[in-house]
């Protein structure tokens, strides 16, 4: 007997993308490291560029539990509440 160690991947569902916002004045953008290798550094220099390039726009840099394909349900409402917008630091 042989077994596939790759398993049955579940159906994939489409989504669509966001809607851009028309500017990002005044808003929020939250940097999220989930602790791949050096991704703190990415983001603190893109966070650099965004405070010296577009002062007007905040900065936030959180750090996200778990690895890439688990849930942040308590991240995810801290940017709702903030009506914040995201960037996502993954690997690979």
């Amino acid at each position: 007997m042989v077994l596939n160690p790759t398993g049955a991947p579940p159906p994939v569902e489409l989504k669509s993308m966001t809607a851009r916002p028309e500017s990002l004045d005044g808003k929020t953008i939250f940097f999220v490291d989930q602790t791949f290798n050096n991704a703190d550094v990415l983001l603190e220099e893109m966070m650099k560029w965004f405070n010296m390039h577009m002062p007007e726009v905040k900065t936030e840099y959180r750090r996200k539990t778990g690895g890439y394909t688990t849930d942040d349900p308590a991240l995810w409402r801290e940017i709702q509440a903030a009506n914040g917008l995201m960037i996502m630091a993954i690997g690979h």
